[in-house]
C-alpha cells in the first residue's frame, strides 16, 4: 500500500469517528426579528454563540448550518424571522443539547 493511500485512510477514519447512525441534527431559533437593526457595527453571530454554549455543556459539534423553519409569517417589525441555528452532534449527547433548548430536527 502506498504512503499516500495509507495517509488518506488514516485521515478518513479520524474525521469520520462517528457513524452516520450515531449523529443527529438539532436546532433552535436564533432569536432574530424582522426589521432588527444592530447598533454599533456588526451583528452577533448566532452560530458561534450557540456552538460555544454547546461546547461548554460538553457537546461535540460535528457540523453547523443556518436554516429557516419554513413557516409563513406576517411581514411586520418585531416578528420572528424563523431563522434557526442547527448543529450535527453525537446522538449520545442529545440530552445535553436539549437542556439548552435545542430540538431534534424532524
Amino acid at each position: 500500500m502506498s504512503f499516500a493511500r495509507t495517509l488518506a485512510l488514516v485521515f478518513f477514519f479520524s474525521v469520520s469517528s462517528f457513524a452516520a447512525d450515531d449523529r443527529v441534527w438539532v436546532t433552535r431559533p436564533d432569536g432574530s426579528l424582522q426589521c432588527d437593526e444592530h447598533v454599533g457595527g456588526s451583528a452577533p453571530d448566532p452560530i458561534a454563540e450557540a456552538k460555544q454554549q454547546l461546547k461548554k455543556k460538553g457537546v461535540h459539534v460535528l457540523d453547523s448550518k443556518k436554516r429557516n423553519d419554513g413557516q409563513l409569517r406576517a411581514q411586520a417589525c418585531g416578528i420572528s424571522t424563523g431563522n434557526e441555528t442547527s448543529f450535527l452532534i453525537p446522538k449520545k449527547e442529545l440530552d445535553r443539547a436539549k437542556a439548552l433548548g435545542f430540538e431534534l430536527v424532524p
